[in-house]
């Protein structure tokens, strides 16, 4: 199949499952005009992208989800022209949460993205029309945002692979901000060799470990006790005693101060937009409003909110003197019914929020490398099993990622 033709097979799935509400803005077009000109032997030639409508694409206009004005964000950030010299093609601007602040995908302004697998279902979110626009083949990568979960909960949810890398590793300019300190450039795919040619080409550094040896995995069993759905628990842990017998234990904090210290960090968000909310509050829905404000904290609140965040980084990576990456479930469920904010786990109904984040967040306030890949199936419906790893250790990381899909030991 060449260029041409795969773009409009493309565009074909994208019109297949045009109910989901996958897309804010296609380009086929455009992409189909540019192909034209791209030399065949650039990396990613061929390689058809979509983006998540936080980043400035070129010309086109950005508008994260939301009927509010955006303050500026500059011009297309150096991740994108990255990805278009090396020959990628950007096919089209798909949903988010409104401005990034959720995990279910659904936005009151856009409409719900749904979940391809069962769309009676939330996609996850925010990255959520990155998470579908992979998993119904029309495109063959996206890129989104990460800052509490946004890549890993939708690729859970709809049964694709998530790569976060280390906080920092790729430029956010040009991206609309949710919570800088925290905030994250990741790949969404539905293979691990496809990420790290987009890793690469984004400027993450391989990294050192060629020693060959089998990794160490560690599992938090005591911090996932009575924290996932039956049925996430069975499988995850006949998972790991199948394909990962000689993991450790190994232990996590409580996540409710990293949950306290994140709301805090939202100041950043608060700020971010304070004329807007202050001018035009009706132009927010009501709930993303509502988080909005709860980040209108003391600057004293903030500060030691970003102490805590040091610590909590520190503590996350004193881990890895005792294993080469945690193993864990990426979302304590199988994607919930839209609408739905609770989960049912052994011991009652839970916040379906607070329970999702304590399985994301902790990784996304460290800044470690993490990925979600599709391993588990619950009544039909896919889970993402999560593996982290130290700082700049990504290239392990995605060799961990590659080994445990094909159990290649």
């Amino acid at each position: 199949m060449d260029i041409f033709e795969k773009i409009q097979t493309a565009r074909g799935r994208a019109e297949a499952s045009s109910l989901l509400n996958t897309f804010s803005l296609e380009l086929f077009d455009e992409a189909a005009r540019l192909a034209v000109n791209i030399n065949s032997s650039l990396p990613l030639y061929g390689a058809l992208c979509s983006v998540k409508d936080l980043f400035q694409l070129a010309t086109h206009p950005t508008k994260a989800g939301t009927r509010a004005n955006l303050p500026d964000i500059g011009a297309e950030g150096p991740a994108l022209k990255a990805l278009r010299a090396a020959g990628a093609l950007f096919i089209g601007k798909v949903n988010t949460h409104e401005l990034a602040l959720g995990l279910t995908g659904e936005n009151q302004w856009t409409g719900d993205v749904l979940n391809p697998v069962d769309p009676a279902r939330q996609s996850g979110g925010s990255s959520s029309g990155s998470a579908v626009s992979v998993a119904t083949g029309a495109c063959d990568f996206s890129i989104g945002t990460d800052t509490a979960g946004s890549i890993r909960v939708p690729a859970s949810y709809c049964g694709v692979i998530a790569f976060k890398p280390t906080y920092g590793a790729v430029s956010l300019a040009g991206v609309v901000p949710l919570v800088p300190s925290c905030d994250h450039i990741g790949v969404i795919a539905r293979d691990v060799s496809l990420i790290k040619r987009v890793a690469a080409v984004l400027g993450i550094a391989p990294s050192s470990d060629n020693s060959g040896k089998r990794p160490v995995y560690g599992i938090p069993r005591d911090y996932l006790k009575d924290q996932l759905t039956a049925g996430v628990e069975r499988e995850f842990f006949r998972f790991c005693e199948k394909y990962l017998p000689d993991s450790r234990d190994v232990s996590l904090s409580d996540p409710l101060p990293c949950i306290d210290a994140y709301t805090k960090l939202r100041r950043e968000s608060f700020m971010f937009h304070r004329q807007e909310i202050e001018a035009h509050p009706e132009r927010f829905s009501p709930v993303v409003l509502d988080l909005l404000k709860a980040g209108n904290v003391s600057e004293s609140e903030y500060i030691e909110a970003r102490a805590w965040q040091k610590a909590h980084t520190r503590e996350i990576e004193d881990i890895f003197s005792r294993c080469d990456a945690l193993v864990l479930p990426t979302t304590p469920s199988v994607a919930p019914p839209i609408a739905e904010r609770h989960i049912e786990l052994p011991t009652g109904k839970a916040a379906l929020r607070n329970s999702v984040m304590r399985l994301t967040l902790p990784f996304s306030m460290s800044g470690v490398p993490a990925v979600s890949l599709p391993l588990l199936r619950v009544d039909g419906l896919p889970v993402g099993v999560q593996i982290v790893t130290r700082r700049h250790c990504d290239w392990d990381l995605l060799k961990y990622a590659e080994e445990i899909l094909t159990c290649n030991y």
